[in-house]
Parts: C-alpha cells; structure tokens; sequence
C-alpha cells in the first residue's frame, strides 16, 4: 500500500491517456471477470481477436500473461502486465507491455518508438449496483520520442478500449450462469493435486478451493472454474466406499464438454492439452452440425471433448 501515492502522481503525469466505461454490474462480479482466466478467455482483447492462452498470478509482483490471435486469422499476439499493488475489488495497479511467449518483455512489434512499458491504474467505483471502471495509463521510464508517440496514439488507444470494453459488456450479461450453473460436474481421479495442475496447464482452469483429507496426501473436494463453468473433483476412497476412478484404460462412460468461445480456441486449447500429456481421440476439424470438435482423455482417464461454434461473417 506504500507506494500507492508515488503510483497516482506518476499516472496523473502530462500525457497521460484515460478511458472510462460504466457496465450494469456490481464491483464484485466485475472485478471477478476483469482479472480470473475462466472470465478473460471469452472476452480481453479488442473486438476480433481470439484469446489463446492466459495465466494470472494476482499478487503484487505477479504477471498476468495472454497470447491472443489477432483478426482475420492474424499473427498471434503476447502481452503482459506486471501487478504493483491490488486492492480486491477496488483497484489494480501495474506495469504493461508486449511479451514474447515465454513472457520476456519485448517491444512493440510494429513501433520502436512505442515506449516498453505502460504504468497503468485501472479502478473500479460502484453505485447503485453499477460498476464504473477507469483506466488510465502512462508511460513508464520512457524516452521522449516514446512519449510522444504513445501521446500521438491515444485516438487509436481510445477506439481499441471501446471495443474491449463493448467485448466486456456482452461477457457479463452472460456471466452471471457461473454462479447459478444447475449440472456440475464431477470427476474422481487417482492424484487429484496432479490432476488441478494438470487442468490449470492444459484447459486453464482456476483452482477456487481445496479440502484436503486428513491423511494430509489426498484432496476430499476441490472446486475449479473453467471457461466460465464450473468443475468439482475429488481422490478415491475406497475405504469409505467410495466412487473408484477410470482404470486400465477403461474410459467412463460420461465426458466432460467445453463450450469454447471459437474454433482457434478449440485448436489451442487442444494442443495445449496434448502437450500436458492428453491423450488425442479426434483431432479438431469441422464437423457435419456446424462447429469445430475435438476429443481428448486426459491422464487420469477422463474423455473431455471441445467444442465451438463457427465464427460469425463480418
């Protein structure tokens, strides 16, 4: 909380760019979508673009880190902010820029003047129910031709947000099914600890809890959110008589589906998979009822199978 002055006074510094936008709902649920990957997934980036990949560490000094495609079948863009301070639901402060995929910093790839990092204040102020966010950034250390440019930049920065912002808004009118998802569900596996690290890597999934059996080695309940949907799993026990985990290769007979948000999710989420130690069924293609389809077990032997509908002509 120290530095939350020095914070402010660099942000109100000359040329400073802001953009502001009010959405009909409360600071808790925005804030929420604003900052866990199950929520970013379906809607950062300018109007468009398809999110790939995302990894949020919310701490002070955490990365989040996003790969998305740009428009039109475009180059695949990495980002990432760096988390100075966070104030839950009220505030974040952090440094952005452009990053490669292993999260190094790297410059803007179509300007060398664009200044390499941004120092940004993003808050959130509710009333009556509504959210107002506001973000302004400015940049950080910068030259001054990096200044300048950003400065030249702001009409372009302003339209970008708009459609991000246009993105967020069509998000939480629909977000609101996480909390009130009526079928969860859930998965008995052999290592459940393994199997979180494993879905985080490969789907990423969002661990919300754990309750860990008192043998201090399994996990009687864990409860993750995935693509904006919920998941529970647990250990076996077989002491307890209870449920036993996929065996001998022997698939259940019920898989889990997820509803991705386009047909390039369902090839990077499936890749993604694969690489983690999925085990392939299908691979993506079009299929006859009109989406993009894939079909995996996971190590633990569980089918999962991605799905999204086809992207809509301009």
């Amino acid at each position: 909380m120290g530095n939350r002055g020095n914070s402010d006074a660099a942000a109100a510094a000359a040329g400073e760019f802001a953009v502001s936008r009010t959405f009909d709902a409360p600071r808790e649920q925005v804030f929420a979508a604003w900052t866990e990957c199950a929520h970013l997934m379906r809607w950062w980036g300018p109007k468009g673009c398809t999110m790939l990949s995302c990894r949020n560490d919310l701490r002070p000094g955490g990365t989040f880190h996003y790969g998305m495609r740009m428009p039109n079948n475009g180059p695949t863009l990495w980002g990432k902010w760096v988390h100075r301070e966070i104030v839950r639901p009220e505030r974040l402060v952090f440094l952005a820029s452009f990053a490669d995929e292993a999260g190094n910093t790297v410059r803007n790839p179509w300007s060398a003047e664009w200044p390499l990092e941004t120092l940004s204040i993003a808050t959130f102020a509710e009333q009556d129910g509504r959210t107002t966010i506001t973000l302004r950034a400015v940049p950080h250390e910068a030259t001054e031709a990096e200044r300048k440019t950003f400065e030249a930049a702001h009409a372009s920065l302003r339209q970008g947000w708009s459609g991000t912002f246009d993105r967020f808004a069509d998000h939480l009118e629909g977000s609101g099914s996480m909390k009130s998802q009526a079928v969860i569900p859930y998965l008995t596996v052999r290592g459940a600890a393994e199997a979180i690290a494993f879905y985080a890597k490969a789907f990423g999934a969002v661990e919300q809890m754990r309750l860990p059996a008192q043998d201090g080695k399994r996990l009687m309940h864990a409860a993750l959110s995935i693509s904006g949907g919920s998941l529970f799993l647990s250990d076996e026990f077989p002491e307890q008589c209870g449920v036993s985990a996929p065996v001998n290769g022997q698939q259940p007979p019920v898989g889990v589906v997820l509803d991705l948000a386009s047909p390039a999710e369902v090839d990077a989420t499936y890749r993604r998979a694969i690489e983690a130690g999925a085990t392939s069924v299908m691979e993506p293609s079009d299929q006859f009822w009109g989406a993009r389809f894939a079909a995996l077990v996971d190590p633990f032997g569980h089918r999962w199978m991605l799905n999204a509908a086809p992207e809509k002509a301009a």
